[in-house]
Order: structure tokens, then C-alpha cells, then sequence
């Protein structure tokens, strides 16, 4: 099948007649008024939280973020080839700020299918005074590898692009000079069309940094002659501003080229004359952090996009996701997520990473995907990172949907709309809806249920719910501080999930303590059994709650376990917490999903994990060797690095110590010194304790459900 029969087809794009109102924010209505259509009409972009998992890809770390000890801070734009038996990775590095003139260009080799790479290499620092070279584009072709590289003066003064030559014998780089002028910076490595000349997508710099007029382009050669290439700028609205950083999908004559630009949506536009001249950019309905994309065809006639891609996406480079089509399609059904911010794997993990610029090889049944990973440190100082994944993971089929229904990924409660049916699943353990007549009740299904008379039913339930009822808990100063649900789980478990619903009054005041509270006794009360100020016994006690955090209305962990750090001045051990995210701010007067995981650890290992969602997505995972940080005293502060402080018990005073540049691993969890102890009661609770007399605090909860595996939020039932 080619593009003349398939609903994509290049040669003229099906315009919706569809205001788009995120781009009118940034456009002037005689702009843009139409989106260009290469995701699918009948299949719904997902959201993260419902992006298909993928089976047997392996990561591996091309280069680390450490300038201590090789002097690259700033590293960007990693590109990837197969060359004489081994991987070549090259990259833009610089001691200093991005886009200046202290940038080089430098590679590594792998030699064992990507797992472990070369120290890095230099490819050219240029041979004028403030003339940078940064990150390029490799190309093999007939036995030759070449490279071509983005380069510029001062401040991104005359971009260009320069050409090298790789030599087998000396293994160094000829330099051949300036192959591209009027500020092509290229961006993907080059494609061959049925013409026999070769496309090489990226930008053209014309305005500069910061500036709005920076459209993406192309460059075509004349045919293997890789000295001569001619320079072709896409057309674009006049009020549309861009970066424009892009990269192709070749068919035949008919050419697709996807555009960054400000907003989180691809910009498309097509050629039907091998590149020569091409339609007006625009908007699609694929939705597209902005940062580079990454296109190309798999072996399998698939089209794909790498790139942050999901719905409701606000310019967030996580996860890095690929979206594909069926075998000779043009149109877009599924997204795959490659790799989440956070998670226990190979390279960095940080609840603000971003995971940025990927550049695709295939080979030998596998596609490997390179991409910047910034560790949370923002600036693209950058480690770089590859991952490999089996092209047969990135099929489409009719019966994927229902894999996605029944992974981990996707959650339990994926398959159950609305909860319904939920409660049947093997693995789930408690289910709480509320639903019941009487708080009476409700208080036959808790082993405690403490003041009661400020728990009524609301009618009011999270979208997507299938009841017709919540519990909420009124809590007035002049009668008490809150109240409490516990439950006893049987005999415990190693590793649990627990998902809640609530939602905050707009005028609730500070919280003092709050529960979605997962914890263990040994042996089991059937009441809150716990002690503030002091470290829990290894062999008795522990519990991890999730909390708002009083007047800062920030998400974060609230943890007593054995091995908890304490504070001055007497080393008294209040919870610890391990988030210290201002964005992950509670909002009031709104449904809020949260779910929190807690993994026991080994008997004399530090091997216990946490990890916590807020509505579907995931903001934190700790556990053995990840992720990099810090302590100040009773705080771990991921992705910080520096000086750190901690109370130290047996002098009974502070002491000092300095951590790695990018920060120390997290030492993990000792949650337990004897395998009787498991996690076995869950806990909700309202505890305020200076509210205004005469003030109603109204805190609602519903759809709590206690399961194995992870749950996720509810799906609507419609």
C-alpha cells in the first residue's frame, strides 16, 4: 500500500475544521485554523497513565553526568550508528553554558551491543577562536562513516553545519569543512529517496537564540556527494514562532516532516517532489512535548514519532514514548512508553527529569533509542542514555488494547470501569466505596473507626465513579481534631498498593497529619498503634503516609521506620520526607487521585522501596541506589547535591558531609530487622489541630481499593 491509499496520504493532508484553542492562545486567528490530521480518528490519544508498556527493552547509560571528574557539564543531542562491528555514539559537550563557544563534538564506541561504551573522544573543538562545534548526525553508507555537525561563533553567531570523515586506519576524523551555510543545524541522520539524492532534516537558525524565526528545513544532496547539499526552508505562518528541530518520514516521492515548536502539539508538513518544495507548517492532533522529534520506518513498514507523546501533555519531556503506526499506514494508533522519569533501571531517576532529544537506529531486530537524560538538574546538563528495544514489542494489533487493560502499567482498575467488578479481581484485598446506608455500616467494615459523628455521606464522587456517594469527614475545632479508619489486612504482605480519592474543602485549613497510611505491627492491633518523635523497631513496627503537608499544601511522604533520620536539637525523629516538589501543589476543591506502593525489604538488607502516583502519574520512587540526592537532617532532597547535614546519634550533635556532584544514591530501606513484620493495616485519617473555632475543615474520601499490583485511577464508565 503506499501513501495514495491510505486515509494519511501526503500529497494533501485532511484539514479538520477544528478551532484549536491551545494554539489561538499563541496565534492570532487568521493564523492557524485548522489541525492536520496523522493521529487516528477513532482511537483516543492516551493520557500517561494509558501508554503501553514495552516487553524486553534493556537500558544502558552511553555517558554519565559527571563534570568532577571529566569537566562536561552541558551534554546534548546524542546521535547513533552501526559501523565496522561496533555502536558509535556522538554528542555536543561543553564545561560551560549551552550554546556557547567552549562547545565540542565528541563520540564513544561500544563494542558489546550498546552496554557498555568508550570513554569519550574528540571529533572536532574547532580550529578558530570562538567557533564552537556542538551535536550532529551520523551517516554510513557503502563501507564510509560520516558525520555532520551542527556548528556556530560566540552566541550562536553564523550557524552552520561541517562535514567529517571517519578513518578506519587512524580512527580520527578528517575534517572536510563547511557543507551547509545559512544556519542548517541538522537534527536527524540522512534518508534516501527513490530520487537517489539523500534528506536531512533539522533547523534553520535565521533569528537566533530566543528569537521567534527559526523554522525547520531540510538539506538535500546531490546524490552520495556529501559535500554539496542544497538548503530548503519550510513555510510557516508569520506569527507562528519556533525552534523548529525536525526530522522525516521518506515514502517515494511524498515526504512528512514533524516540527517542535512552542506548544505541546507535532507541526506538520509535506512534500510530494522529493523535498523541494513543501505545504505551510501547521498543527496536528498528535500531541508532542516540545522538544526534538525522532521519525523514521521500521523493517516492519511501521511508521514511528520518539518523543514525550500522550494527551494533556503541558511541555512535560517525560516519559519519552514512541508512537506508531500499522504496517504501511500513515496514521498513528498506539504509543508505547519507553521510559518514565522515575523508575529503578539504568541511569537517572528524578521526579523533574527530562528525557529529551532521542535519536533511532535499527539493528539486527532491535531499535535503539538514545536520548538525554538531565537528571532533574534542568539546563541540559545531561547524562546520556540508550535504550533497546525489540522491534516485535512495537507491533500493533487488535488485541493490544486489551494488554494494556491487564498491565501493570496500565493499572488494575483499567480493566473495571468505574470500579465496577474491582473487588473480584485476585488481586485486589480491600475495596472501600462508601456506599453504604449508615455510618454504622460502615463501621462493621474497619477494625476502628474513631469519632464518628464527624463522618457523613456526600453525594458529591470523582468523575468516573460509579457511585453515588463519598465519605466526608467535618472537622470542628470545638469538637476534636478529625477522625480515623483503620483496618487490619490479615497477616500482611510484601509489597502493596493502596489507591484513595480525596478532595479538600477551597477553605480547609493546614493539615497537622493526614492518611492514605500504609504500615505494619507486629503482632496486629486493631487500632493505630504508633509513636511519634522516635525511630520504630526493626522487628515491630513501621508506616509510610502520604500528607499535604500543612501550610505548604505539598505533596510528600511522611515515614517512621527503624532506620529514619532525625533532627536538631535533640535527634528527635519526626516523619521523614523525600519529594520537596513545589509543583506537586494539593489543589482545593478538587477530586485528587493518590496512590502509594510500599515493598518490603529483605532481612538485613536495605532493599524496601516506596513509590507514590498523584492522578496516575508517577512523582516518586525510592528505593536501594536510586534515586541521587541528599540529606538535611530528616529531608532527602532528590537530585541536590552539595553539602548535606545529618543528626548524628551517638555524638548527639549535626555532622557534615559532602555528596557527588549530581548527588548521592539513596541508600534504600530498612524498613524491617525480622521477616515477621509485613505490611499489614491501612489507615485514613484527618488530624488538624489548630482550626479556627466555629470553622468546618471538610475533608472527602472515596473509591479506596488495597491491592498486589498497582491500580491507577479509576476509568469512566463511559
Amino acid at each position: 500500500m503506499t501513501y495514495q491509499n491510505y486515509q494519511f496520504k501526503i500529497l494533501a493532508f485532511k484539514l479538520l475544521n477544528l478551532s484549536l484553542s491551545s494554539v489561538a492562545v499563541f496565534l492570532s486567528a487568521s493564523a492557524i485554523r485548522a489541525q492536520t490530521d496523522i493521529w487516528s480518528t477513532t482511537e483516543e490519544v492516551p493520557i500517561a497513565t494509558q501508554l503501553l508498556p514495552l516487553k524486553g527493552t534493556n537500558f544502558s547509560v552511553i555517558k554519565s553526568h559527571s563534570p568532577e571528574s571529566d569537566n562536561i557539564d552541558w551534554l546534548h543531542g546524542i546521535a547513533l550508528v552501526r559501523h565496522m562491528d561496533q555502536f558509535f555514539a556522538s554528542f555536543g559537550c561543553n564545561e560551560g553554558r549551552e550554546n556557547t563557544a567552549t562547545e565540542i563534538a565528541k563520540y564513544s564506541t561500544s563494542n558489546d551491543g550498546g552496554l557498555t561504551w568508550t570513554n569519550p573522544q574528540l571529533i572536532d573543538a574547532g580550529d578558530a577562536p570562538n567557533l564552537a562545534i556542538s551535536h550532529g548526525v551520523f551517516l554510513e553508507h557503502a563501507g564510509k562513516l560520516w558525520a555532520f555537525h551542527g556548528a556556530f561563533y560566540n552566541r550562536l553567531e553564523n550557524v552552520h553545519t561541517r562535514a567529517y570523515r571517519f578513518s578506519d586506519q587512524t580512527q580520527d576524523w578528517e575534517n572536510m569543512g563547511i557543507v551547509i551555510g545559512k544556519g542548517f543545524w541538522p537534527m536527524q541522520e540522512p534518508q534516501l529517496m527513490a530520487d537517489g539524492n539523500w534528506i536531512m532534516a533539522g533547523l534553520q537558525v535565521i533569528d537566533g537564540l530566543g528569537k521567534p524565526n527559526n523554522p525547520a528545513a531540510v538539506a538535500i544532496s546531490h546524490g552520495d556527494d556529501w559535500l554539496h547539499w542544497d538548503l530548503h526552508t519550510l513555510p510557516k505562518a508569520e506569527e507562528l514562532q519556533l525552534w523548529g528541530e525536525s526530522s522525516v518520514i521518506v515514502e517515494g516521492n511524498q515526504i512528512l516532516n514533524v516540527s517542535r515548536w512552542k506548544q505541546p502539539w507535532a507541526l506538520v508538513s509535506t512534500s510530494d517532489d522529493f523535498g523541494k518544495s513543501w505545504s505551510q507548517l501547521k498543527p496536528s492532533n498528535l500531541p508532542l512535548a516540545a522538544s526534538k522529534p525522532y521519525c523514521g520506518t521500521l523493517s516492519t513498514h511501521q511508521k514511528y514519532i520518539i518523543g514525550s507523546i500522550y494527551a494533556g501533555n503541558e511541555n512535560r519531556r517525560a516519559p519519552l514514548t514512541i508512537a506508531v503506526t500499522r504496517p504501511d499506514s500513515g496514521i498513528f494508533e498506539r504509543v508505547f512508553v519507553i521510559r518514565d522519569a522515575v523508575w529503578p533501571g539504568p541511569g537517572e531517576s528524578n521526579p523533574q527529569t527530562s528525557l529529551a532529544y532521542p535519536y533511532a537506529i535499527e539493528h539486527e531486530g532491535n531499535l535503539y533509542v538514545a536520548f538525554s537524560n538531565n537528571g532533574g538538574r534542568g539546563a541540559n546538563r545531561n547524562s546520556a542514555e540508550l535504550a533497546v528495544i525489540p522491534v516485535s514489542a512495537l507491533v500493533v494489533t487488535n488485541q493490544d488494547k486489551q494488554t494494556l487493560a491487564q498491565s501493570s502499567n496500565s493499572g488494575i482498575a483499567n480493566a473495571y470501569p468505574g470500579d465496577v467488578g474491582i473487588e473480584d479481581d485476585p488481586r485486589v484485598i480491600l475495596v472501600e466505596n462508601f456506599e453504604h446506608g449508615s455510618i454504622d455500616n460502615l463501621r462493621e467494615q474497619w477494625d476502628t473507626v474513631r469519632d464518628p459523628e464527624v463522618m457523613s455521606f456526600s453525594s458529591q464522587v470523582p468523575a468516573g465513579s460509579s457511585g453515588k456517594q463519598s465519605l466526608l469527614m467535618t472537622q470542628r475545632a470545638e469538637l476534636g481534631s478529625g477522625g480515623d479508619l483503620y483496618r487490619v489486612l490479615g497477616d500482611g504482605y510484601e509489597k502493596l498498593y493502596a489507591r484513595m480519592y480525596v478532595k479538600f474543602a477551597e477553605d480547609c485549613e493546614p493539615i497537622h497529619h493526614f492518611g492514605t497510611c500504609l504500615g505494619g505491627n507486629f503482632p496486629a492491633t486493631p487500632w493505630p498503634k504508633v509513636r511519634a518523635g522516635e525511630p520504630t523497631a526493626g522487628d515491630k513496627a513501621f508506616w509510610v503516609g502520604i500528607e499535604p503537608y500543612g501550610n505548604k499544601w505539598q505533596w510528600d511522604y511522611y515515614a517512621y521506620w527503624c532506620d529514619m533520620r532525625g533532627s536538631p536539637p535533640r535527634g528527635q525523629t519526626w516523619g521523614n520526607s523525600f519529594i520537596h516538589d513545589s509543583s506537586l501543589a494539593v489543589p482545593k476543591g478538587k477530586w485528587t487521585c493518590i496512590e502509594l506502593m510500599v515493598k518490603m525489604n529483605e532481612v538485613g538488607r536495605s532493599n524496601g522501596e516506596m513509590a507514590l502516583w498523584i492522578d496516575g502519574r508517577t512523582v516518586s520512587h525510592l528505593g536501594e541506589g536510586f534515586p541521587r540526592g541528599k540529606w538535611t537532617f530528616d529531608k532527602f532532597l532528590p537530585g541536590q547535591s552539595g553539602e548535606g547535614v545529618r543528626w548524628n546519634q551517638a555524638l548527639g550533635d549535626r555532622e557534615y558531609f559532602t555528596t557527588a556532584e549530581n548527588g548521592d544514591p539513596f541508600e534504600g530501606f530498612r524498613f524491617r530487622t525480622h521477616d515477621q513484620l509485613k505490611t499489614n493495616f491501612l489507615w485514613l485519617y484527618t488530624y488538624i489541630t489548630r482550626g479556627t473555632r466555629g470553622h468546618a475543615n471538610m475533608v472527602w474520601y472515596d473509591d479506596v481499593v488495597v491491592a498486589s499490583e498497582y491500580i491507577g485511577p479509576l476509568r469512566s464508565v463511559d
